[in-house]
Order: C-alpha cells, then sequence, then structure tokens
C-alpha cells in the first residue's frame, strides 16, 4: 500500500496505526514490513522546463496575499507542482507573476516564443497569461483551465520596444471568494529569432495560416521524421535551421508531394526550426526537437 497526502495546517503530530486483528474481539495476528515514511518537499515555486530561458524571482500580486506552495499531491505527471490559494476576502485578480528579462536570456523584439504549461481549475478559475512590461492591455497568451488537468500552448512573437515578459499565474481569477488552483509543466523557449526571421524573409500571415495545419511525427525524435503538409501549400523546399540560424540542411519537395521524410541522426541533440518555402520566396516555420 502507497499513499502520499499533504499535512492539514495546524497538525503538529502524525500517528501511525497498526492493528492485529482489526474490527474483531476474537484472537488473530498480522504482520507489517517495508515502512517508509518520507518528506516530499515541493518548492513553492514552479521552474521552466526548457533551460534556455531562464525565470526571474516571482512576486505576488494583491492584498492579502495568495498562498503559494508546492505540492506532490496534485500534479501532472511529475513530481511537483504549484498550488496558488486565496482566501474569500482577497481581491479577484490576485496573481502569481513570473518575470523574464529578454536581454539576459538573449531575445529580442521579433523573436518567437513558444510558450506551454498546464493547469488544474477544480477548486478555483485557473488562468495563465503572459503579458509584455507587466502591462495588463498587452496579453501575449492567455487561457483559462477547467476542471482537471489540461494543456495549453501558445507561440508569440516578441513585441517592439518590449524589456520583460510576464508570466501570471491566478489562484482563482476573477472571483472574490476562496478557491486555488495548480499549475505544472511549464516551458519557456525561444523557437525562431528575428536574425532568422529576417534572414528568410519571414511572412507572419502565411506562417500563422499553415502553422496549425503542418505537422511533424513523431517530434521528438531521435532518428526519423515524417513532416506533412496541407494540400493547399505550394512549398517546394525544405530547411533545417538551428534556433541562432545556421542552415543545418535542406532539400527539395516534389510536386504534389505532401509528407516528407527527413532523418535526423547527424545533427545534435536540441531545438531545431524546419522551415517550408515556395518560389515565390514565403516561408513558414514549425519547430523540431532531436533527442
Amino acid at each position: 500500500y502507497q499513499q502520499t497526502f499533504t499535512v492539514p495546517s495546524g497538525t503538529t503530530t502524525l500517528n501511525i496505526w497498526l492493528y492485529p486483528n482489526y474490527g474483531n474481539t476474537s484472537a488473530g495476528s498480522s504482520a507489517y514490513d517495508n515502512l517508509v515514511v518520507e518528506n516530499i518537499s515541493c518548492p513553492d515555486t514552479i521552474a521552466n522546463e526548457h533551460a534556455s530561458v531562464s525565470l526571474g524571482t516571482a512576486t505576488v500580486f494583491s492584498w492579502p496575499s495568495p498562498i503559494v506552495q508546492g505540492s506532490s499531491a496534485d500534479t501532472n505527471n511529475s513530481p511537483c507542482a504549484l498550488v496558488l490559494e486565496k482566501n474569500a476576502d482577497t481581491e479577484q485578480w490576485s496573481k502569481y507573476s513570473i518575470p523574464i528579462d529578454l536581454a539576459a536570456n538573449g531575445i529580442a523584439p521579433g523573436d518567437q516564443i513558444s510558450f506551454s504549461i498546464d493547469g488544474n481549475g477544480s477548486n478555483g478559475n485557473a488562468r495563465a497569461s503572459v503579458v509584455r512590461d507587466l502591462d495588463q492591455n498587452a496579453v501575449l497568451a492567455d487561457h483559462t483551465f477547467g476542471p482537471g488537468w489540461s494543456s495549453y500552448q501558445q507561440t508569440f512573437t516578441v513585441p517592439s520596444g518590449t524589456t520583460t515578459l510576464n508570466i501570471w499565474l491566478y489562484p482563482n481569477y476573477g472571483n472574490t471568494s476562496a478557491g486555488s488552483s495548480a499549475y505544472d509543466n511549464l516551458v519557456v523557449e525561444k523557437v525562431v529569432s528575428s536574425s532568422l526571421k529576417a534572414t528568410l524573409s519571414f511572412d507572419e500571415d502565411l506562417h500563422n495560416r499553415f502553422l496549425k495545419t503542418i505537422s511533424v511525427y513523431p517530434n521528438p525524435s531521435n532518428s526519423e521524421i515524417e513532416v506533412s503538409i496541407p494540400n493547399e501549400s505550394t512549398f517546394t523546399e525544405y530547411s533545417i535551421y538551428s534556433v541562432n540560424g545556421a542552415l543545418i540542411k535542406k532539400g527539395k519537395i516534389g510536386l504534389n508531394q505532401k509528407v516528407i521524410p527527413l532523418s535526423l541522426s547527424n545533427m545534435d541533440k536540441g531545438l531545431f526550426i524546419l522551415n517550408l518555402s515556395n518560389k515565390k520566396g514565403d516561408n513558414a516555420f514549425t519547430k523540431i526537437v532531436k533527442e
């Protein structure tokens, strides 16, 4: 038998009770072995699971402040999750704010950023947002989670004039009532640099139009991938670049070819950008990961 639980507030002692013949007045015996009791200590922070972008020190915005705690009992397939809890008298927009300094991470306006996070709004209105320079009117990614764990991913371009991105996580968004929300598996990574966009005459409209219809499987992969492109596309060439803009390999796409097999065996492990282009010079990107 194994069970993970959270120690309730106000507790001073835990007691393990072992019974010889539970619930019976008759004689009887029971045997017990391999007892393990351990404190699974989770930090009251959430880390970026992609090491390429470092997060700043989080700040709580509201009065009184919501409770910020690490949880091993309510996670989405990971050791720890972040739980935010607020009392009924806490203002409705209370949030946990995580800054990302662009200069310190080598991120510039025009770079493309991928943001993903898991949320659980079973006990509160869970909401995750990314804003620029603490401006509530400059939202770059935004999602509200329902009851139970679910995932959200958004790719956006860093606007000009931006110095800081801020991840806002809410315990019970828009409500003055008590509530709590859990967050897990945060990933923030730079996908396409502005210099690479300039090199390839990046077309934002074309990219956004085809991004959701281009599929790569399996991704990540350590050997072979297949790239499926939409029937209406006119792509004639593919290129694979590093995130810094170095060309790794390129090749032709045949007329009416809708599945492109690619080998990653001679590439280093890491994140790469797959660019698809047509004869007009239009380009669309998607990311691939070599394990």
